[in-house]
């Protein structure tokens, strides 16, 4: 523009800098795209094109970063919000608070953890064959251990629902230990173990009862409810299974018919049972 002979610049509008248009070309590349097609009419050709391309492809990568935050967040959840924590189908509290005062008169504590028995590397949970139920689990180790003290430790982390029976078959020590759920208490049985009971539930807890324990499930404390003991006159006593099982075929040896033979005495369960060959 020229005024009394002078020439004069004409102001350009702050949406005709060049400081606006990379603004938007950085924040918001449609806009700058548009910004620089329509009012940067001086700017070369190629140059604009140039810049069209590049800022295109920077949109892009916005709007691909944009949604892939969006997908890792679930549904409604805001911005900031927690991951929720990743939990099994059937879950169930950690038993044994420390805080809890321990009983009087407790046979022990069950505060072991069943991973020092350095066993892994042995030791599974499965099914047990012909278990009708699906609720019963079996686990074969050869350690030396009092089972009860690691029976909390073991719930807390092979017992996926309270209705679970596990049996733990202890070659080391020949029992087989049986483990169950009684409202607040686990209820630890501890049979004589049977040849091949680990391979069919209809054998399995089949030896003599040993011993029986409850464990206390809010502080591991251990209840020693009773251990194998016989009737002798008015007390009873502690006798060893094999020799109480040798007294009793003796006398009923003599009971039998003519050409009857015993072929077997064993404790089932806390029954004696007597098998005669007729």
């Amino acid at each position: 523009m020229q005024f009394g002979g002078i020439e004069m610049k004409e102001k350009r509008k702050f949406y005709q800098k060049k400081w606006f248009l990379w603004l938007w070309l950085i924040i918001f590349p449609p806009v700058g795209i548009i910004l620089l097609w329509s009012v940067h009419k001086a700017m070369k050709k190629g140059t604009k094109i140039v810049l069209s391309v590049i800022f295109a492809l920077w949109f892009l990568l916005l709007m691909a970063g944009m949604s892939g935050d969006s997908s890792d967040r679930p549904a409604n959840a805001p911005i900031n919000s927690t991951p929720p924590i990743e939990q099994n189908e059937q879950t169930k509290g950690v038993k044994g608070d420390e805080t809890v005062p321990h009983r009087d008169g407790m046979y022990g504590v069950s505060d072991k953890d069943i991973d020092r028995l350095d066993i892994d590397s042995q030791f599974t949970v499965s099914d047990v064959r012909n278990d009708v139920t699906g609720n019963w689990r079996i686990s074969v180790v050869d350690k030396s251990m009092n089972f009860e003290e690691y029976a909390l430790s073991y719930y807390n982390k092979y017992f996926a629902d309270d209705n679970e029976i596990h049996a733990i078959v202890n070659f080391a020590s020949s029992t087989t230990t049986k483990i169950t759920v009684a409202g607040d208490k686990l209820d630890i049985t501890v049979y004589e173990y049977v040849k091949d009971e680990e391979h069919d539930a209809k054998k399995l807890f089949g030896g003599m009862l040993n011993s029986e324990y409850c464990v206390y499930l809010d502080n591991g404390d251990i209840d020693k409810i009773g251990e194998n003991t016989f009737s002798a006159g008015n007390s009873d006593v502690v006798q060893d299974p094999e020799v109480f099982l040798k007294d009793i075929k003796i006398s009923v040896e003599g009971d039998v018919g003519q050409g009857e033979s015993i072929t077997d005495i064993s404790l089932e369960d806390r029954d004696l049972c007597v098998y005669v060959d007729l």
